[in-house]
C-alpha cells in the first residue's frame, strides 16, 4: 500500500513534474504565439501604411502632371494634401517597432528615394511658377521623375516580399508551437485525468484563445484582400509565367474578365494593349518585369482593349513580386483608366485653338500673360504690326517696343494692378516695323481662379493713333483760331502759332507771307531744337511758295518721306534741299495761302525725327490751318481797314459836331426871339406863327442830333466829362415830367411820385439828359391815349427809376443790341420816325459813368419798360446836401 501510495506519491510528482514541465511548455508556447499575432497585425499595418505612401505619392505627381499641362493651381490642392500626408506617412513608418522583421537600411532608402521624389515634383512647379514652364517640361521629359519612382515601386516591393516572407515564417512557426502544445497537453492528459481536470478547462480556454487569434489572422487577410479589391486602379497579379493570379474589381471593369475567367489564362489575354498612334500591340509591363526584374511602365498614348472591344486610354506600372531569397515569385501590375484626362487635355488644345484662331482675325494686337506678368502669347497682328515674326513672346520683348517716355508711368500702372487685381487701361505708344511709334490703348484684365485670385492675364491694344492725332489736331487748331481771333496784330499772331505748332503737329513750322507783288514781306521760323532753328534762319529770304512755270503752286503737297528721289524731283525740291543741308527733315507738307484767289503765302511743316511721319490726316489739318490763317489775316485786315474808316468817321463826327453846334445854338437863340415876337405881334396870322413853331421844332432837332453826335464823340474820345454832386432824384424826376408836359399832347405821362426825396451823387445835367430820352422815347414810340408811367422807388443802397409805355415794343432778338451805337430795331419805321441810333447808348453809357445799369423788359405790340438803377449817395453826403 505504501508502495502504492509511494507509486502514487511518485506518480504524482512524476505526473505533477511532467505537468509543470508541460505547463511550462504550453505557457511559453501560448506567449509565442501571441507575440507572433501582434507582430503580424503590425507587419499588415505597415503593409497598408506603406500602400497608402504609394498612393499618396502617385496623387502627388498626378497633382504636379496636371498642373503643369493646364498651368491651373486647382491641380496643386491634391498635390499639397498629398507632400503634408506624405511627410506624416513617412514618420509613421519609422516609428519604433513598426517593421521589426525589416532591414535596417529598408526605411532610411525608402525615405530618402521619397525626398527625392518630392525635391523633384517641387522643382518643376517652382519653375513654372517662375515662367520657365518649357524648363518645368523638359525636367518631367528627362526620365528622372520617372526613375524615381520606379525605385520607390522596386524598394515598397522588396519591403512588401520581406514582410510576406516573414509573415509566411510566423505563420509556420504558429502552426508548430500549436502543435507542440497540443502534444504536451495530451501527454498529461494521458499521464493523470484527474489531476489535470482543471488543466484540462484551462487548455480548452487556450484553445478557445488560439481559435479567436486564428479567426482575427482570417479576418485580417480578408480585410486586406477587400482593401486591394477596392481601391482606385486596377490591379492584376502574375505568376513567373505570365499568367494571372489575382484581378480587383477595378481591373475586371476595365478588362471585362472575371476573376474566375481570368485565373490562369496569360496576361497578354486578359490585358490587351496597344499603341494610340500606330495602332500596333505594345509589350505590356510585366513582360519588361519579368524580364529585367525592375518596375516598368507604359509608354505615353496607349490603349487597353477590353474583352467587348472598348478602347480605353490607360496609363500603368508593373512591379516584381520577390520572397525572402529575392527570387521572383510574380508580378503586380497597377493600371488606370486615363479617359476623362484625356478628354480634359482635348478640350483645352482645342479652347486653345478657337483662342488663337480669334485672336488672330481681330485687327486688335493680343497677348496672354502668367499670374507673375510674363508673356507667354502674341497673336499674328502683334507680329504683323512689330515685324518680329518668329520671336518668342516674352515681356522684355513687349517693353523693348514700348516708347521709351511711355515705359515708367505703362510700368508702375502695371504693378499697381497686379498688386490689386483690378483691370489696366492706358495710352501708349509702340513701335512699329518701319520704326514709327503710334499711340495705343492697352486693356489689360486678369482671369480669376476661384481659389488663388488672378491666375493669369489677357491684354489687348487697340491703335487710337488716328483718332489721338485728330484730338491734337483739333486742339491745335482750335488753339491756333483763338491766337488768331483775340488780336488785330496777325504778325504777332502768327508767331504764337509757330510756336503752338512745335512741338505738337512739327519740329519745324514756317509761316511765310507775300506782299502785293508775291515777294516775301515776312518769315517766321519756330523749331523744337533753338539750334537747329538758328541755321533755318539764313533761309528766311528765300520764296518759299514752289514755282511752277513762273507761277506759285497753290495746291498743298505732302511729302511721306523725304529721300533722294523725293529731293530730286519734287516741286519742293529747291527749298527740300536747302532744308536738308540744314536739319535733314524726314517727312514734310506745304500748304499755299490765299484769299478771294490771291496769294498770301505758305506754311511749311516738317519733321526731323524717325518716331513718325506725316499722313493724309496732317495733310487736311495742314490745309485747315493754312486756310484759318488765311482767314485771320484777312479779317485783321479788312479789321484794320475798318478801323481806320471808324477813326476817319468819328474824328469827321467830333469836327462837325463842334462846327455845327456853335451856328445852331445862334440860330435856336434867334428862331426863339422870333416866336415870342411873332406870338406876341397880332399882324402876323396863324400861318406864320404855324411856320415859325414848325422852324423851331426842326431847329430843336437838329440842335439834339448834334448834340447827340457830340456826346458819342466824346464818349469815343473818353472826354465825357462828370460833374459830381448830390441830386435830388424825386426832384430831378418831376422837372424832366413837368417839362416835358409843357408842349402840346404830353398830358398822358403819369409820374408815381415817391413818398421821399431820396439823394444820389451824379451830374444833374448829364442825368436830366438820361431821364429826358427815355421819356422822349417812351412818348415817340406810343400814341394816345396809351399812358407812359415813370415811377421811383427805394431799394435799399440803390434808387430805381423806371420809364413803362404801351407802344409798339421791341422784338426779342433786337434786345441784346438795342443799346449799341447806330442800333434801331427792326419793327421801327424810319420814315415815320426819326432817329441815328445814338440816344439809348449815350444813355447806357451816361448810366455807366454813374456806377449804375439800365436794363430793358419789352413784349412786341405790348410796350417796354426802362430802368435805371443808381447808388445812393453817402451819409455824409446827404448832410452836406
Amino acid at each position: 500500500m505504501r508502495f502504492l501510495r509511494r507509486r502514487s506519491l511518485v506518480a504524482v510528482c512524476i505526473t505533477t513534474l511532467v505537468l509543470m514541465i508541460n505547463a511550462g511548455i504550453a505557457s511559453y508556447s501560448l506567449f509565442r504565439i501571441d507575440q507572433a499575432q501582434n507582430q503580424i497585425q503590425a507587419a499588415y499595418a505597415f503593409d497598408l501604411d506603406v500602400a497608402q505612401l504609394f498612393s499618396l505619392l502617385q496623387d502627388a505627381e498626378t497633382g504636379q502632371r496636371g498642373f503643369l499641362l493646364s498651368r491651373s493651381e486647382a491641380y496643386l490642392a491634391p498635390y499639397s494634401h498629398a507632400v503634408q500626408s506624405i511627410q506624416q506617412e513617412v514618420g509613421l513608418l519609422d516609428a519604433a517597432g513598426r517593421a521589426p522583421s525589416l532591414s535596417p537600411g529598408h526605411i532610411a532608402t525608402l525615405q530618402a528615394l521619397i525626398d527625392q521624389k518630392l525635391d523633384e515634383l517641387a522643382q518643376t512647379i517652382a519653375l513654372s511658377h517662375q515662367g520657365d514652364h518649357e524648363g518645368a517640361i523638359a525636367m518631367v521629359q528627362s526620365g528622372r521623375g520617372k526613375q524615381l519612382m520606379d525605385a520607390i515601386r522596386e524598394e515598397i516591393a522588396s519591403i512588401q516580399q520581406e514582410q510576406a516572407t516573414y509573415l509566411q515564417v510566423e505563420v509556420a512557426a504558429i502552426h508548430q508551437r500549436s502543435l507542440l502544445a497540443q502534444v504536451s497537453l495530451l501527454v498529461a492528459l494521458a499521464l493523470s485525468i484527474v489531476l489535470l481536470g482543471s488543466l484540462a478547462v484551462l487548455m480548452e480556454r487556450s484553445m478557445r484563445e488560439r481559435l479567436q487569434a486564428a479567426a482575427q489572422l482570417a479576418h485580417e487577410r480578408s480585410v486586406l484582400h477587400a482593401t486591394i479589391s477596392s481601391i482606385g486602379d486596377g490591379l492584376i497579379a502574375t505568376d513567373i509565367q505570365g499568367q494571372v493570379t489575382f484581378m480587383n474589381a477595378v481591373a475586371e471593369h476595365l478588362t471585362g474578365w472575371l476573376q474566375a475567367e481570368a485565373h490562369g489564362q496569360a496576361l497578354e489575354k486578359v490585358f490587351t494593349i496597344i499603341s494610340e498612334s500606330t495602332r500596333q500591340p505594345t509589350e505590356s509591363p510585366v513582360s519588361k518585369v519579368l524580364r529585367s526584374g525592375m518596375v516598368a511602365g507604359l509608354a505615353n498614348h496607349t490603349l487597353l482593349i477590353a474583352k467587348d472591344g472598348t478602347e480605353r486610354p490607360i496609363d500603368d506600372s508593373g512591379a516584381p513580386i520577390h520572397d525572402a531569397q529575392r527570387q521572383l515569385l510574380g508580378v503586380v501590375l497597377v493600371f488606370r483608366d486615363i479617359t476623362e484626362r484625356y478628354a480634359a487635355e482635348a478640350a483645352l488644345r482645342q479652347s486653345e485653338a478657337r483662342y488663337r484662331a480669334l485672336a488672330d482675325t481681330i485687327a486688335s494686337l493680343v497677348f496672354s500673360m502668367d499670374a507673375d506678368g510674363e508673356i507667354f502669347y502674341f497673336n499674328q497682328p502683334f507680329y504683323d504690326y512689330t515685324g518680329l515674326q518668329g520671336q518668342a513672346p516674352s515681356r522684355a520683348l513687349w517693353l523693348r517696343l514700348i516708347h521709351p517716355a511711355d515705359r515708367p508711368g505703362l510700368l508702375q500702372a502695371w504693378e499697381q494692378a497686379r498688386r490689386s487685381g483690378e483691370a489696366l487701361v492706358a495710352e501708349h505708344r509702340l513701335r512699329r516695323a518701319d520704326g514709327v511709334y503710334r499711340w495705343f490703348l492697352s486693356r489689360i484684365i486678369p482671369t480669376p481662379h476661384a481659389d488663388v485670385g488672378a491666375a493669369g492675364w489677357f491684354g489687348s491694344c487697340t491703335d487710337i493713333d488716328d483718332q489721338r492725332v485728330a484730338a491734337d489736331h483739333e486742339h491745335f487748331l482750335a488753339e491756333a483760331s483763338y491766337t488768331l481771333a483775340r488780336t488785330t496784330n496777325y504778325e504777332l499772331a502768327l508767331d504764337t502759332v509757330a510756336r503752338l505748332a512745335v512741338p505738337s503737329v512739327a519740329d519745324m513750322c514756317v509761316i511765310q507771307l507775300l506782299d502785293d507783288q508775291g515777294v516775301p514781306a515776312q518769315t517766321i521760323v519756330a523749331h523744337s531744337d533753338p539750334d537747329k532753328a538758328a541755321l533755318i534762319q539764313p533761309l528766311q529770304l528765300m520764296r518759299l511758295m514752289p514755282l511752277g512755270q513762273g507761277e506759285p503752286l497753290w495746291r498743298a503737297q505732302l511729302v511721306p518721306y523725304v529721300t533722294d528721289m523725293v529731293t530730286e524731283h519734287s516741286e519742293l525740291s529747291p527749298f527740300i534741299r536747302e532744308l536738308s543741308q540744314q536739319i535733314e527733315p524726314r517727312s514734310l507738307i506745304f500748304t499755299p495761302m490765299h484769299i478771294r484767289h490771291q496769294p498770301l503765302g505758305g506754311v511749311l511743316l516738317a519733321i526731323d525725327t524717325t518716331e513718325r511721319s506725316y499722313g493724309p490726316s496732317d495733310l487736311h489739318m495742314a490745309e485747315e490751318l493754312a486756310r484759318r490763317l488765311s482767314l485771320g489775316i484777312d479779317n485783321a485786315r479788312l479789321f484794320r481797314e475798318a478801323q481806320t474808316a471808324i477813326t476817319v468817321r468819328d474824328e469827321f463826327l467830333s469836327i462837325a459836331s463842334h462846327e455845327l453846334r456853335t451856328p445852331l445854338t445862334a440860330l435856336l437863340g434867334y428862331a426863339e426871339m422870333l416866336q415870342r415876337r411873332v406870338e406876341e405881334n397880332p399882324a402876323f396870322q396863324e400861318r406864320d406863327r404855324y411856320a415859325v413853331r414848325v422852324m423851331l421844332m426842326r431847329i430843336e432837332h437838329l440842335y439834339k442830333m448834334v448834340s447827340s453826335m457830340l456826346d458819342l464823340s466824346r464818349l469815343q474820345s473818353q472826354q465825357l466829362m462828370i460833374e459830381y454832386s448830390v441830386v435830388r432824384i424825386c426832384k430831378l424826376v418831376d422837372r424832366v415830367i413837368h417839362e416835358a408836359q409843357v408842349l402840346p399832347g404830353r398830358s398822358r405821362i403819369a409820374f408815381a411820385g415817391c413818398d421821399q426825396d431820396m439823394l444820389i451823387e451824379g451830374d444833374e445835367v448829364r442825368l436830366e439828359q438820361v431821364f429826358q430820352n427815355l421819356l422822349e422815347n417812351a412818348l415817340k414810340y406810343s400814341s394816345d391815349p396809351d399812358p407812359v408811367t415813370i415811377t421811383v422807388e427805394d431799394h435799399g443802397s440803390h434808387v430805381l427809376v423806371s420809364v413803362a409805355d404801351q407802344g409798339i415794343g421791341i422784338p426779342k432778338e433786337d434786345l441784346p443790341q438795342l443799346f449799341q451805337r447806330f442800333y434801331r430795331a427792326s419793327n421801327i419805321d424810319g420814315r415815320r420816325v426819326s432817329g441815328m441810333g445814338l440816344g439809348l447808348y449815350v444813355v447806357k453809357e451816361i448810366v455807366s459813368l454813374h456806377h449804375g445799369t439800365i436794363t430793358v423788359t419789352s413784349e412786341e405790340g405790348k410796350g417796354s419798360t426802362f430802368v435805371v438803377r443808381l447808388p445812393k449817395a453817402a451819409p455824409a453826403q446827404e448832410r452836406l446836401a
